[in-house]
C-alpha cells in the first residue's frame, strides 16, 4: 500500500466516524465578547488604537499560520505511523473466503483469522474495502488484486445476516 493509499484509507476512515459536537465554556463567549468590544472602543481611544490592532494583527498572522502548520504536523505524524506499518505489514498475505479474513504474517510466524462478524463496518471506497475491526483499525483490501466477481464475493460474504451490521459506500470522488 503506498502512503497516498493509507492516506486516503485514514480520511475515509475519519469521515465515517461520529462527529463529537462541542458546546463552548461561558469564558469563550467572555472573551470573544471581551476583544470585539476592545476592537470596537480603539479607534475612540489614541493610547489604546496602537496595541489593540497590533495584538488584533498578530492574532490574524497566527490564526492564518496555524493550520499549514497544524496540516504539515498531521501529515507526518501519518507518515511515521505509515512507515511502522509498513515495516510490520509488508509481508503479509490475506486470505478470503465465505468464513472471514485470514493473515499470515512473517511466513507463519504470526496467523490470526477473523470472521465477517467480527468487523464493525465496512467502507467501500474506489479503490479498497475496508473492514473496521473496532473503531480506531482497519484491514484495507485493494481491489485492484479482485476480480469482479471477487468483489461480489467478498460483499455477498460481509453482508450476509451475521456479516457487518453497517456498511458505507464513499462515492468515487475521494
Amino acid at each position: 500500500m503506498t502512503f497516498e493509499q493509507y492516506k486516503a484509507t485514514y480520511l475515509a476512515l475519519m469521515a465515517e466516524k461520529t462527529k463529537v459536537k462541542q458546546n463552548q465554556s461561558w469564558k469563550g463567549y467572555v472573551s470573544i465578547a471581551l476583544a470585539c468590544l476592545a476592537i470596537g472602543l480603539a479607534p475612540q481611544l489614541p493610547a489604546a488604537r496602537t496595541p489593540v490592532f497590533s495584538i488584533f494583527a498578530v492574532f490574524i498572522l497566527y490564526s492564518v499560520a496555524c493550520k499549514p502548520l497544524a496540516r504539515r504536523a498531521q501529515e507526518k505524524c501519518l507518515k511515521a505511523i505509515y512507515d511502522e506499518e509498513q515495516a510490520k505489514l509488508n509481508d503479509q498475505v490475506l486470505t478470503i473466503d465465505e468464513s472471514g479474513v485470514s493473515c499470515d504474517q512473517s511466513k507463519g510466524l504470526a496467523t490470526s483469522h477473523q470472521t465477517w462478524p467480527a468487523f464493525i463496518k465496512r467502507i467501500d471506497t474506489p479503490d479498497a474495502f475496508v473492514f473496521l475491526p473496532s473503531p480506531n483499525t482497519f484491514l484495507r483490501i485493494p481491489k485492484e488484486h479482485l476480480t469482479l466477481a471477487d468483489q461480489q464475493l467478498i460483499l455477498e460474504w460481509s453482508s450476509r445476516p451475521q456479516g457487518l451490521g453497517n456498511s458505507t459506500q464513499l462515492p468515487k470522488s475521494q
